[in-house]
């Protein structure tokens, strides 16, 4: 009995096992050409990479939202899956310091960057995108192959230590975290992927190229101090309300109006079903999508019957247990109205936006390998 629970579960997991030891196998290979690298790690530009992962993986799950991740739910597809990614990581990696520095692409930077890039974006798409099927898989492609220009860029001014860790920080945050949904969108992927390659590729371009200030912006150094405190105390009250279940949702359709309108922002914080009562506004999962309605009536098990202001019958799905994300305590008028636009557009435009995304940050780091890697 045994013997066979054993061979259905292998069975059911040969993906990640197939692909873990061929890349195992690989990096095995591969480690017997790194030996001898033996370079320090770039502690200032870890510390800024590091905040550059966490804020792009804050700003895709405040945008698009937090959840359980479905491929993580349990610890067997948890510990297969991290399998495969750390093997992944670690044999492409491998790979590319090998391209960048044990071959003759080492006498040309700019050639090594790119075919290493290209080449390795590949791996990642695959392993952690699927066999190409449609566009999306391309516009997925050209975001990781951005993103991996800058990894080969890591390589050649820092060297292997430097280089995994920045790739093992992505990976853990954005494929193993299980807050951050397997459903994330095509849009959430690539501009999370290209905000980290602009930022990144940005500190890269200013540690390479040293500047110093005018007079002008050394007069503005107190204040430039200021804000930044400023920014980073917001940052974390945010993120503080965020943890403790405080939501702030911009409206995007009529169907509570007059009361609630569209672009107005509503503030919800977590409740016990058994605190809510009819004539509460409540935010509720819907799908894939979270709703602002009032309840009209409880149906019991913990359960209400919910219905938009405007709307002429009730919600077809009612609200129940965990589907409820919060009781609404407060409305602030409009100022939403700018991201409901945004958003609007995005969400229509979807394929488009990101694939122009994909594009801007390929044209953005071909220029910083022009300054960093060609001078």
């Amino acid at each position: 009995m045994l013997l066979l629970l054993t061979g259905r579960i292998l069975y059911s997991n040969a993906y990640y096992i197939v692909l873990s030891m061929i890349f195992l196998t690989g990096f095995a290979v591969n480690y017997s050409y790194l030996k001898g690298l033996g370079e320090d790690l770039s502690h200032a530009f870890n510390a800024l990479s590091l905040t550059v992962y966490l804020a792009s993986f804050m700003i895709a799950g405040l945008i698009w939202g937090f959840g359980l991740n479905a491929l993580l739910l349990t610890p067997l597809t948890l510990a297969f899956r991290t399998m495969l990614v750390l093997t992944t990581v670690f044999f492409t990696e491998s790979s590319r310091i090998i391209l960048m520095v044990k071959t003759r692409f080492h006498s040309h930077p700019a050639l090594a960057t790119a075919a290493s890039a290209f080449t390795l974006a590949v791996v990642y798409a695959y392993v952690f995108e699927g066999t190409p099927s449609s566009l999306n898989w391309f516009i997925r492609y050209l975001a990781l192959s951005s993103y991996s220009t800058v990894l080969s860029i890591i390589a050649w001014r820092y060297g292997f230590k430097t280089l995994l860790l920045n790739a093992l920080t992505y990976a853990m945050l954005f494929q193993l975290s299980p807050i951050m949904p397997a459903s994330t969108s095509l849009l959430a992927s690539t501009l999370s992927l290209a905000l980290q390659t602009i930022l990144l590729s940005g500190i890269l371009y200013v540690l390479a190229k040293p500047f110093s200030l005018s007079p002008r912006n050394r007069a503005r150094k107190p204040s430039s101090k200021v804000f930044s405190i400023l920014l980073v105390a917001l940052s974390i009250a945010l993120l503080g309300s965020f943890l403790l279940g405080v939501r702030f949702l911009a409206v995007s359709s009529g169907s509570m109006t007059p009361s609630i309108n569209v672009g107005d922002v509503v503030v919800s914080i977590p409740v016990s079903p058994s605190e809510l009562k009819t004539g509460d506004v409540i935010v509720f999962s819907g799908g894939s999508s979270l709703i602002v309605h009032r309840i009209v009536e409880p149906s019991g098990n913990n359960c209400f019957v919910t219905k938009g202001d405007a709307n002429d019958s009730p919600d077809p799905l009612w609200a129940c247990g965990s589907s409820i994300v919060g009781k609404v305590v407060a409305v602030i008028p409009l100022i939403g109205l700018p991201t409901t636009i945004l958003l609007g557009f995005l969400q229509s435009f979807s394929s488009l936006v990101s694939l122009v995304l994909a594009l801007l940050s390929l044209v953005y780091v071909y220029y910083v390998v022009k300054g960093v890697v060609m001078f």
